[in-house]
């Protein structure tokens, strides 16, 4: 499910506004969260952990252990797997350039 970077270009240049209703259900080490896709800046995983990361800026360890467990959850229209260690929302994305 990783992304190019034209392809990302693309959505961000090409996508009509969303407006997300669905809530996704997040499982953290204690409890469940059921955010809207607005509110996930983006996730990384870093040390066998996946870290969500919302727009506030507030950084909450998952359940998941790797993004296969997680990307099902993810709506395509509005999450991109950009590298091995980031799936970002594309509402918090600004531009994207090649390496």
């Amino acid at each position: 499910r990783q992304q190019t970077s034209g392809t990302i270009n693309a959505h961000l240049t090409t996508a009509p506004p969303r407006t997300a209703t669905d809530r996704i259900l997040i499982q953290t080490g204690v409890r469940q969260l059921l955010l809207l896709p607005d509110e996930i800046a983006y996730f990384y995983s870093s040390g066998g952990v996946v870290l969500l990361v919302k727009t506030d800026g507030q950084q909450i360890p998952t359940r998941y252990d790797a993004f296969p467990q997680l990307t099902d959850l993810l709506p395509d229209a509005y999450f991109f797997q950009l590298n091995r260690q980031y799936i970002a929302s594309l509402n918090a994305i600004r531009s994207v350039e090649d390496d």
